[in-house]
């Protein structure tokens, strides 16, 4: 049975890769902040079949969060690794919290880059699997002056270090068997939210 791990899995993208890949059969570690939204997908997805959802409450802004999913992440080899979780706080950057700037920088940054370090020897020793990490478009927005968008200088900047950092581990990972790709999903309704944003 092929293994994986999805974070941000209550919800959205998340979600949807959860409902995907337990319909071909995979078992899934969800990762969410959630519980009972956890719990609810793990059980609507048991009754239609599958492959098994294994439950995995965590906050992926602290290093206690961290560590327990890169315990789940060493419990067997994983096929495949989806950075889904991610965080906002839109905001000036000059009304920014420290502590929410660092928080952006956990959970956008810091949390991808140790579970893909957890995961990646296993699935070099194996020689397959596959990472994908979710970004946005909004990477690429440093120069766009469109007044709909939300204020974004941390987010932005996290979501394009997740681009520049997967197409370089890309390059590292040719010709082991393990890919490594990045999702750049669109901006949907963006501008309307200031707080805290992931699942």
């Amino acid at each position: 049975m092929k293994r994986a791990l999805v974070s941000g899995a209550s919800s959205g993208i998340g979600e949807a890769f959860v409902e995907r890949l337990t319909g071909d059969g995979w078992d899934v570690v969800a990762v969410a902040r959630r519980r009972d939204r956890l719990e609810a997908l793990a059980t609507r997805l048991g009754a239609a079949g599958g492959g098994r959802v294994q439950v995995v409450q965590a906050d992926l802004g602290t290093a206690e969060g961290v560590d327990a999913v890169r315990d789940a992440v060493s419990e067997a080899p994983l096929e495949l690794l989806v950075n889904n979780a991610a965080l906002a706080h839109y905001m000036p950057f000059a009304e920014l919290p420290p502590a929410s700037a660092r928080e952006l920088v956990d959970v956008n940054v810091l949390a991808p880059v140790l579970l893909i370090r957890a995961a990646l020897p296993q699935m070099l020793a194996q020689k397959a699997g596959a990472i994908v990490n979710v970004a946005s478009l909004l990477a690429f927005s440093g120069e766009w002056a469109a007044p709909q968008l939300p204020e974004r200088a941390v987010y932005a900047g996290t979501k394009s270090f997740l681009v520049t950092y997967t197409q370089v581990l890309a390059q590292e990972l040719a010709g082991t068997g393990v890919r490594a790709q990045v999702l750049c999903p669109g901006v949907f309704g963006a501008s309307s939210t200031r707080d805290r944003a992931w699942t």
